[in-house]
C-alpha cells in the first residue's frame, strides 16, 4: 500500500515555510513521487487500487480478498516448507529434519510449478530449493544426479549453477556441502561421483591447473560416467584436458547478461535430462557392484528377484552403446549374480522412517557383511516398479521383519502398514530402538517385542 504521489499542499504541511524553488527542486529529484523510488519488488505487481475519492473502496477490498484466494494452496505450501528448512538450517540441517514420504512428494511437486500464463505470486528461495533436493538425495541413498567438479576459484560461479539446478529439482553433490567432519576427503570424493548420474566438469584456467578437478575427471571417466563440460572463464582451449577434447560444452559466463545465462541454464538442462533415465540406472547398478567388491565380493550384496531382471535387461541396451558402456566391474556382478541359485527367502526386512536413513543405511550394510540377505527399500525396488507391492512381496518372503523405533517411525502411518501386513503374515518381529520412543505409541505388535538398543 502505498501513496503514488503528494501535492504540492501536502508538501507545505510537511515543510512549513517552505518554497516554489524548494517544492520545484523537490519534484526534480522525484521525491513526491512513490514511482521514482519504489522497490522493483514492489514496481512490477499488479496493484489493487484503494485512491481516496477516486477508486470504490469496496471493490478495491473484494479486489484484495480475490488475490489472498489466488494460488491459496500453493502460497501456504510456501509458508510451511519455509518454517521445515529454517527448522533444519537452525539444527545444522540434521538428517532427522528433512521432509520424508507423502510430504516429500508434494514438496517436490510444488517445486516443479510453474506459471507460463501467469504472473508467480512469488520465486520459491534457494533454502525452499536446497531443503527439498537434499530430501530427495536422503531419500535415494545419497546419490545424485550431478556431481559439480571445480577450482576453488570459481566457488562463486559454481553456487550460481547448483542454486539453478536445485531450483528444478535436481539433486546436485558438491565438495563444499556433502562432505561431512571427519570423512576422509578423497573417499568423499570418488563416493559423490559413484553415486552421481552426471559429472559436470566447470571448465577454467584454474579449473585446468587443479590436481583436484584433473582426478576427478579422471575417476568420472575410469567408471565411464557422462561428462558435461561447462565453460566458466575464458580459456585457452589448446590446454583443455584430454578427457574434454572433441566434447561439446556450455558456455555459462560471468560476464554474460542475466536472460543469456537463463539460456545456458536451459543448455544445461536438456543436457542433463537427455537420456536420464540410462544414466540413473548405470549408476545404481555401479554403486551396488563397488559394494560387493568392497566387501570382498559378498553374495549377501547380490542382485536378486526383479532387481536381477530389470539389470540383466539394462545390460543388454547398454552393450550395444558407443559410449558409457557397462564397466567391467558391472558386468561382473551381474554375471554373478546371475549364476546365485534363487534365494527361497531372505533374512530379514528393515522397515524404518525416511528421517532416519543414515542409521538404516549403516544397519543393512553390516548384516549383509555379516551374511544376511537384507530386503531394503533403497537397494531392493528398482525404478518404475509397482512401489507398494514390492514392499509387500519383500515382507512375505523374508524370514524377519526388523522395525527400527524413532518417534517418526511409530507414528508413521507408512510403517504401520508394513507393522500390520507383517502380522497378518504372522512374521517374526524384530526391534532396534535409535532414538527414545514413548512406550504408549508402539504399536501392539511392536510393544509386545523386547526392543535391542541402538541408542
Amino acid at each position: 500500500m502505498h501513496v503514488e504521489e503528494i501535492s504540492w499542499e501536502t508538501w507545505q504541511e510537511r515543510n512549513p515555510g517552505g518554497t516554489d524553488a524548494q517544492w520545484a527542486e523537490y519534484q526534480a529529484t522525484g521525491k513526491h513521487s512513490s514511482f521514482a523510488n519504489m522497490h522493483p519488488a514492489i514496481s512490477k505487481i499488479n496493484w489493487v487500487y484503494f485512491r481516496e475519492g477516486v477508486d470504490d473502496f469496496e471493490a478495491g477490498l473484494q479486489g484484495l480478498l480475490d488475490i489472498f484466494a489466488r494460488q491459496r494452496g500453493y502460497v501456504r505450501q510456501h509458508t510451511e516448507l519455509l518454517a521445515a528448512a529454517l527448522t533444519w538450517e537452525h539444527h545444522q540441517k540434521r538428517t532427522q529434519y528433512l521432509l520424508t514420504g507423502q510430504a516429500r512428494q508434494q514438496a517436490e511437486d510444488w517445486l516443479q510449478v510453474r506459471f507460463p500464463e501467469e504472473q508467480p505470486p512469488f520465486v520459491p528461495t534457494d533454502l525452499h530449493c536446497e531443503y527439498i533436493t537434499e530430501s530427495i538425495k536422503n531419500a535415494h541413498n545419497l546419490m545424485t544426479q550431478v556431481f559439480l567438479a571445480h577450482a576453488e576459484a570459481d566457488a562463486e560461479v559454481m553456487q550460481q549453477i547448483l542454486g539453478r539446478l536445485q531450483r528444478e529439482g535436481l539433486t546436485v553433490w558438491t565438495s563444499a556441502t556433502d562432505i561431512r567432519s571427519g570423512e576422509d576427503f578423497q573417499q568423499a570424493i570418488h563416493r559423490g561421483i559413484e553415486r552421481a548420474d552426471n559429472l559436470v566438469y566447470l571448465l577454467s584456467p584454474a579449473a585446468i591447473a587443479s590436481e583436484f578437478c584433473q582426478q576427478e575427471l579422471d575417476y568420472a571417466r575410469s567408471l565411464n560416467k557422462r561428462v558435461i563440460p561447462v565453460l566458466v572463464n575464458e580459456t585457452d582451449t589448446t590446454t583443455t584436458p584430454e578427457a574434454l577434447q572433441g566434447l561439446q560444452y556450455i558456455e555459462w559466463l560471468p560476464s554474460e547478461a542475466e536472460a543469456a545465462q537463463a539460456d545456458r541454464g536451459r543448455l544445461l538442462l536438456k543436457a542433463l535430462k537427455d537420456d536420464a533415465a540410462y544414466f540413473n540406472e548405470h549408476k545404481v547398478l555401479l554403486t551396488q557392484a563397488l559394494k560387493w567388491e568392497r566387501q570382498q565380493r559378498n553374495p549377501s550384496v547380490l542382485l536378486r528377484g526383479y532387481n536381477l531382471r530389470h539389470a540383466e535387461a539394462w545390460l543388454k541396451v547398454a552393450q550395444t552403446r558407443d559410449r558409457h558402456q557397462p564397466t567391467t566391474l558391472q558386468t561382473e556382478f551381474l554375471q554373478e549374480s546371475l549364476r546365485q541359485p534363487p534365494a527361497p527367502s531372505l533374512d530379514v526386512f528393515i522397515s524404518y522412517s525416511r528421517v532416519d536413513s543414515d542409521f538404516a543405511r549403516k544397519l543393512n550394510d553390516r548384516l549383509q557383511m555379516q551374511g544376511k540377505l537384507t530386503w531394503f527399500d533403497q537397494e531392493s525396488i528398482a525404478s518404475g516398479a509397482d512401489f507398494q507391492q514390492e514392499i509387500y512381496r519383500g515382507i512375505e518372503t523374508s524370514d524377519h521383519f526388523l522395525f527400527i523405533l524413532s518417534p517418526e517411525a511409530v507414528n508413521s502411518p507408512y510403517c504401520a502398514d508394513e507393522v500390520e501386513y507383517a502380522q497378518k503374515l504372522n512374521k517374526r518381529v524384530v526391534t532396534v530402538r535409535h532414538r527414545p520412543v514413548d512406550a504408549a505409541d508402539l504399536h501392539p505388535v511392536l510393544a509386545a517385542v523386547q526392543w535391542i538398543d541402538f541408542r
